[in-house]
C-alpha cells in the first residue's frame, strides 16, 4: 500500500506505479540549488584503512586473477569482441599466462583500484548495488 500525493492510500498496481513515476518526475525536475560538499562531511562516514588502500592498488597474484575470471558466470561479461568468461575459462591453458601479464602490466602502469575487497566496509548497509550477495532490487519494498 502507498499513500498518494493527496494522502489517500492505494494498493492498485496501476496507481502505485503512477505515484512512483510522479514522485521521481517531481524530484528530478526540482530546481534545488547545487551546493558543494564540505570535505569535513566526507570524514564522517566509513574511511578506507591504509591496509585496505594498499590492497586496492597492489598488483594481484596469478591466483587472484584466475579466481576473478573463474568466479564470473560462463555467459557473463561478454567482451566487445564477443568473448565471454566461458571462452577464457575453456582456453585458460592457452590464454592464462598472457592474461596474467596483461593484468599485471595494467596495474604496474595505471591506477586501477581493487575496491571489491573493501566495499563492504565503506558502503552503507542500505546500499545494495555493488555489494556482494546483494542486488539493487533488495531495496525495493512495496507493502
Amino acid at each position: 500500500m502507498v499513500l498518494k500525493v493527496d494522502g489517500e492510500p492505494t494498493s492498485s498496481l496501476e496507481q502505485v506505479a503512477g505515484e512512483f513515476i510522479q514522485f521521481y518526475e517531481r524530484l528530478l525536475r526540482s530546481s534545488t540549488p547545487w551546493q558543494p560538499v564540505s570535505p569535513s562531511v566526507l570524514c564522517l562516514g566509513p574511511i578506507v584503512s591504509q591496509q585496505q588502500a594498499y590492497t586496492m592498488i597492489s598488483v594481484p597474484s596469478d591466483k587472484e586473477i584466475k579466481k576473478v575470471i573463474y568466479d564470473i558466470g560462463e555467459n557473463k561479461a561478454p567482451r566487445p569482441d564477443g568473448y565471454s568468461s566461458g571462452f577464457f575459462k575453456k582456453a585458460w591453458s592457452i590464454v592464462g599466462h598472457p592474461f596474467y601479464q596483461v593484468v599485471k602490466e595494467f596495474f604496474n602502469s595505471s591506477s586501477l583500484l581493487k575496491m571489491a575487497s573493501v566495499l563492504g566496509s565503506i558502503v552503507d548497509q542500505a546500499q545494495a548495488a555493488f555489494v556482494e550477495g546483494m542486488s539493487i532490487f533488495d531495496n525495493i519494498h512495496l507493502a
